[in-house]
């Protein structure tokens, strides 16, 4: 069974007393669903930009039926947020980001923790950034 793997960041640039977000998303060399864009609306936090990351890996991954994702970010407060909300919990703080990753995931979805380290990780890294840079 296929496995498709996305590591999702995000990033934050303090410019002139304001704060911009940006998410990057990254697939492989060269592939089409790569992702880096800024964080649209609501409070520009590192936390929601870690969470709009997760959230666009998923949306962007469209897999097929019995294929697996795996949802990689090195953001041990998503992890965390959704973990909880699938056990029950509410979230503390970006409920509607954590609810919409907690639907758009099922028992072949994995969102896991990326070492900082990991080549993929530090493409989507650098993603988030470029996009962060470029917002505002």
């Amino acid at each position: 069974m296929a496995t498709t793997i996305a590591y999702a960041d995000g990033a934050i640039d303090h410019r002139g007393g304001n704060d911009y977000t940006g998410v990057g998303i990254f697939f492989g060399r060269d592939d089409p669903r790569n992702f880096a864009g800024k964080l649209a609306n609501g409070p520009q936090t590192i936390q929601r930009a870690e969470l709009a990351a997760v959230a666009k890996a998923l949306e962007l991954a469209q897999t097929q039926p019995g294929e697996h994702v795996q949802v990689r970010t090195d953001s041990e407060y998503a992890i965390n947020a959704i973990n909880d909300v699938r056990k029950g919990a509410q979230p503390p703080s970006n409920s509607e980001l954590v609810k919409q990753i907690v639907q758009a995931t099922s028992s072949n979805t994995h969102i896991m923790l990326a070492g900082k380290d990991e080549a993929g990780n530090k493409v989507a890294d650098s993603l988030a950034r470029q996009a962060a840079a470029l917002a505002g």
